[in-house]
């Protein structure tokens, strides 16, 4: 599995042209606690596009952490 999520994070950084550890680092890509509430902010020019999904993919595992700590979580596209 990890090999293919290493695919999947060099395609999206070499065809894509986004770096998703740049992202997180920035803050461009976060999760935000509102009450119990978490929040998954990504920002507006990634909406409908395959680099989002495949950054999804990427995300997946910190993703499924997320989901313990909240029971429900928005993914909210916002500009950056």
């Amino acid at each position: 599995m990890q090999k293919i999520y290493a695919a999947l994070f060099s395609d999206l950084s070499t065809r894509g042209r986004f770096d998703l550890a740049q992202a997180l680092r920035d803050g461009a890509i976060r999760v935000n606690q509102i009450g119990s509430l978490g929040r998954l902010k990504i920002p507006l020019t990634l909406r409908d596009t395959w680099q989002w999904s495949t950054a999804v993919l990427c995300l997946r595992p910190l993703l499924e952490k997320v989901k313990r700590n909240y029971s429900s979580i928005r993914i909210v596209f916002e500009e950056c």
